[in-house]
């Protein structure tokens, strides 16, 4: 019975782009999220920072209620950029911010797979679009950065440390070279 339940999210790749320069991120797959493109503030924040787009503010507040039926903080800000998925294209796509948290940085809503006529298959975890539906061969263009690269890492304490003592070592060694 433990196999009935849990496992991974039904996660695809997608990316956040404008000007030639995209950012890969995590979309979560969620039909039950009854809107178009949600992202989350902490990645929008960065992702404008890294593209150079302005987020603007919604004309209203849109309020928001999440999975487990918990009013969440209104939405009062999005982003417009282009958004591949699968190699296929929406430009200036309007991504919703929320706090997400759980690991994702974006989903896409019911709205967004009604509008695009996406079928789910997720055995294979995948999308399935229209048999018309024409790809943009565009994507070649695009420099794509993944999202983990906006967050520097600290450097290990440890090397730090080793790095230093060799520096200290190398201007010891000049210092007395120098004095010779």
């Amino acid at each position: 019975l433990s196999k009935l339940i849990g496992g991974s999210s039904f996660t695809i790749p997608v990316m956040v782009a404008s000007n030639g320069i995209g950012i890969k991120i995590r979309a979560l797959v969620d039909t039950g999220a009854d809107g178009y493109l949600f992202i989350d503030r902490k990645a929008s924040r960065r992702i404008a920072e890294k593209l150079q787009l302005k987020r603007q503010a919604t004309e209203r507040k849109i309020p928001v209620t999440n999975f487990e039926g918990k009013e969440g903080r209104a939405i009062d800000t999005a982003l417009a950029a282009d958004l591949w998925t699968d190699g296929n294209v929406e430009r200036k796509a309007p991504l919703l911010e929320i706090e997400l948290g759980h690991g994702h940085e974006a989903i896409l809503g019911r709205m967004w797979m009604e509008r695009h006529e996406i079928l789910i298959d997720v055995r294979h975890r995948r999308l399935v679009w229209p048999p018309d539906r024409k790809r943009d061969d565009a994507i070649e263009r695009v420099i794509a950065v993944p999202y983990g690269t906006l967050f520097p890492r600290p450097p290990n304490p440890k090397h730090q440390a080793d790095a230093e003592r060799r520096d200290r070592a190398l201007d010891l060694q000049a210092e007395r070279q120098e004095a010779q």
